[in-house]
């Protein structure tokens, strides 16, 4: 309120008309505000420290002090959270390894896959839509860039091959196409002019007086200096070469060549070279490698309920049990991981999933939607498909692969949304004998990039002795 600055404020006349005058505004203000609310507000989460708010209309019971409602429970939830089926029949923290081994699943990330130039970029062969997921799909679009596949999965003990975190694959599976995936890494180099000596792409095989700084091999490249669409390369192919001309110390003028090599023990096909031009007439180039990445032993898979698991055995087709109608499962996870981890989703999942794969329909497995269990397994009951009956939990009586016999219990089988992790075994397998150095300590380097050492702690030593490498020393050493 601005008033005339002849006033005097110690005059408490003035006082008391500014605060009626500010309390009948206020009044008004209030009542405007009431007027015309809306009945759906956006709250920041600071706000939301000094609100009450009840977690879905029907909880809401006569004296509650609540502010506001939320409009659905579910919406508590992350964009990743969203997808999990069923979260509210899970342990919380299952729910939040679930969210972190789905931002590590291999998907489809975009449809420009083939134009762009990211630094790696895991694509998969063949993603499904879930069939089970819940009503916020079409905002996440989790169905139509997928990250995952409807695959057939038992629960049984077989073989031993799934202990603990353990998965046995079905070898057929894989060779049509089950959780196959494209790995995509690009590389760059540009022209640069350092202190007047222009650095420029270039073979060294046209150049004269070469001085090369190492044994790379420089034969897969073009005039230009740049490796050919389509050929296969390893870490000692050099991609793209570099060269500039200084004098040596006799006045010749030599050619200096550098060049870039691919990743340490990573080799691939070249899928796409671009060239541009910069400002300076100097030119950049972009290498985009590619690799095809096949399923194997020791890759890691998940469920969207937080059960990982690592490859254990691939076996072959008729290895595997069947159904009596044929059905023989993609994947078999072991069922001591179903106790103590408490993921009753998963097994929901498969249920749901079993019935809309029989009735032709997609399940909507939302959070906090207080579903009755028991609709679910009765709806599976009720199926009757050329004259077989369900059975209400999804068990059914299995026959070996091995052996041809009846499995003596009945086993828990069908269709569950599993995903395939990019934490792969070829990415992290290494080896070492004698290498490169530190220079100031003169310890093997650190990290398999650098083609380092392997440290071995006291268990690591346990295990080598347990293994018989002091035997087969001294035999090498002393006897041979």
């Amino acid at each position: 309120y601005k008033m005339d600055d002849k006033v005097n404020f110690d005059d408490n006349r003035y006082h008391k008309d500014i605060l009626d005058k500010i309390k009948r505004e206020n009044e008004n203000y209030m009542l405007f505000l009431e007027e015309n609310s809306a009945p759906i507000e956006y709250i920041d989460p600071m706000e939301t420290e000094n609100c009450l708010i009840a977690k879905d209309y029907k909880s809401i019971k006569e004296g509650d002090n609540y502010t506001h409602c939320e409009i659905h429970s579910s919406l508590i939830l992350s964009a990743v959270a969203l997808n999990i089926p069923f979260p509210e029949h899970s342990q919380y923290p299952r729910n939040v390894f679930s969210c972190q081994q789905t931002k590590q699943a291999v998907g489809i990330n975009t449809t420009a896959y083939n134009t762009r130039f990211d630094v790696f970029n895991h694509i998969l062969y063949y993603p499904q839509k879930p069939i089970v997921t819940t009503k916020y799909k079409k905002y996440t679009n989790v169905d139509k860039l997928p990250y995952g596949i409807n695959a057939i999965v038992a629960i049984a003990s077989y073989s031993g091959y799934n202990q603990e975190d353990g998965i046995i694959i079905n070898k057929s599976s894989i060779q049509r196409g089950l959780f196959t995936s494209l790995y995509l890494r690009s590389y760059e180099d540009s022209e640069e002019i350092n202190n007047g000596v222009r650095m420029y792409f270039s073979n060294p095989s046209i150049e004269s007086n070469v001085n090369k700084k190492d044994l790379s091999n420089y034969d897969k490249l073009d005039d230009n200096g740049f490796i050919k669409e389509g050929k296969y390369v390893t870490d000692e192919d050099i991609i793209i070469s570099k060269c500039f001309k200084k004098k040596n110390s006799k006045g010749i003028e030599m050619t200096n060549v550098s060049g870039i090599n691919i990743n340490n023990r990573t080799s691939g096909i070249v899928d796409k070279v671009v060239v541009t031009k910069m400002k300076g007439n100097l030119r950049h180039c972009k290498v985009r490698i590619r690799k095809e990445k096949i399923p194997g032993i020791g890759d890691k898979f998940s469920s969207r309920c937080g059960q990982k698991g690592m490859c254990g055995m691939i076996l072959e087709d008729y290895q595997m049990p069947f159904t009596e109608d044929g059905i023989v499962p993609d994947i078999i996870i072991n069922p001591h991981a179903i106790p103590s981890r408490m993921t009753i989703n998963q097994l929901l999942e498969v249920i749901v999933g079993k019935s809309c794969c029989l009735g032709g329909f997609l399940g909507d497995a939302t959070s906090f939607q207080n579903n009755d269990i028991k609709e679910f397994t009765e709806l599976l009951e009720k199926f009757n498909i050329n004259g077989k009956h369900y059975e209400k939990n999804g068990n059914e009586i299995m026959y070996s692969g091995i052996t041809g016999e009846q499995i003596r219990t009945s086993i828990f089988i069908g269709p569950t949304y599993y995903q395939r992790l990019k934490i792969m075994v070829e990415d992290k397998m290494f080896s070492r004998s004698t290498g490169p150095l530190q220079h100031l300590v003169r310890q093997p380097a650190s990290g398999r990039a650098n083609k380092g050492g392997l440290r071995i702690g006291e268990m690591e030593r346990d295990s080598i002795l347990s293994h018989g490498m002091s035997s087969f020393l001294n035999e090498s050493m002393m006897k041979r």
